[in-house]
Order: C-alpha cells, then sequence, then structure tokens
C-alpha cells in the first residue's frame, strides 16, 4: 500500500559512546525546539518532551559499571552486558558472582513506574539525569544506587517519585553523579567484557 508506515521493530542493543552522544543530542535539540514551540504557540503546552530511552540509561549505565564509575565497591566485573528478558544489565563479577541490574531513567519529573524486574533486581539504578538533556547543557547525571529494592520497599503497583522512595527507603540511597561528557570520552576495549 503507497504511503503505508510500517511500525519498525527496534531491538535493545548497547549503543557505542558516539551513539550515545549523538542520541542526547538529538533528545536536545527535540526538547528545545518543543520550548520554543511552546513559546510561541499557546496550545503547543500539549505537546510533550521526549522521554528518555531505555536505550540511552542502559547502554551509559553499563561502560559506567563497565569503568568502576558505578557498582564499583561490588566489582571488578569480568562482564557486563545488557540481561535481555532477565535484566536490562547482567554484571559478572571477577569471582563467578552475578548481578542483575535495573535501570530507570527521568528527566525533571523525577518519577518511574517500577513493575516486578525492579524489586527483584539486586540493584536498582535511577538515573536522574533532571534538566540536562532538555537544556543541552549535557552535564552532570544524578544515579540513586539502591541494592535490593525488595528488601526495602513497600510494593507499589503505581507510579513512584524520589521523594517517595527516599521517604520509604529503609537505609542509605547511594548517590553518585556521572559527568556525562567525561563518562562518553574515552574508549573502552569491547572485547573485554563480552
Amino acid at each position: 500500500m503507497a504511503g503505508a508506515h510500517h511500525a519498525r521493530e527496534v531491538r535493545m542493543r548497547l549503543l557505542s559512546k558516539n551513539e550515545i552522544g549523538a542520541l542526547v543530542r538529538c533528545l536536545s535539540e527535540t526538547s528545545q525546539f518543543i520550548s520554543k514551540l511552546r513559546d510561541r504557540e499557546e496550545i503547543a503546552s500539549y505537546v510533550q518532551y521526549p522521554k528518555i530511552p531505555p536505550a540511552l540509561s542502559e547502554s551509559l549505565a553499563v561502560f559506567a559499571i563497565r569503568e568502576n564509575k558505578l557498582l564499583a565497591s561490588h566489582g571488578p566485573f569480568k562482564a557486563v552486558k545488557l540481561g535481555g528478558r532477565v535484566a536490562d544489565i547482567i554484571a559478572t563479577t571477577d569471582s563467578g558472582k552475578t548481578f542483575r541490574i535495573e535501570t530507570k531513567a527521568a528527566g525533571t519529573e523525577e518519577f518511574a513506574t517500577f513493575g516486578p524486574r525492579d524489586y527483584e533486581a539486586d540493584f536498582l539504578l535511577w538515573m536522574l539525569f533532571g534538566d540536562s538533556i532538555r537544556s543541552g547543557c549535557g552535564g552532570k547525571c544524578t544515579v540513586l544506587v539502591c541494592p535490593n529494592p525488595k528488601d526495602h520497599l513497600p510494593w507499589r503497583k503505581d507510579r513512584v517519585t524520589v521523594p517517595q522512595l527516599e521517604a520509604d527507603w529503609d537505609g542509605n540511597i547511594e548517590k553518585t553523579f556521572l559527568d556525562i561528557p567525561v563518562q562518553l570520552s574515552g574508549s573502552t576495549n569491547e572485547d573485554e567484557f563480552i
């Protein structure tokens, strides 16, 4: 059928650092366009900003774990990869211990919906980008490192906000920061972690 659009299946894969940088730029440009449109057209307030795709947060987390920027006290890791149906990320230490890691990403709204895999994970990494992508400055991302979520959080079927997580968490939540431009610089030997 002429002119018909076919949905293209996008299979999750680990993005390269260059692809992560390009995706951040695309999200930033899209967000800035929407902001300008909202300034110009009142009705554009109904146009939503793009959400942060899982491919971005998961790939960024994989590189950060590989480079000891996240979960360093639980490594060193001999393998860190996307986990498919098991978890967002699977990380295996040099001693053979395997961790199931789930990631969440949020911009300025700072909320997420948690599912069973998030509660059952060994670690939940909630990446808070704030307005760094929307404003186009790249900048820092705050990461809430939450070990064994099911041991610390009551089950919720609805959205969870950062203040709810912090209020409900039984224990301390580790906060760390990723400087996105620094994290994307340098290279990683892919073969080393397969």
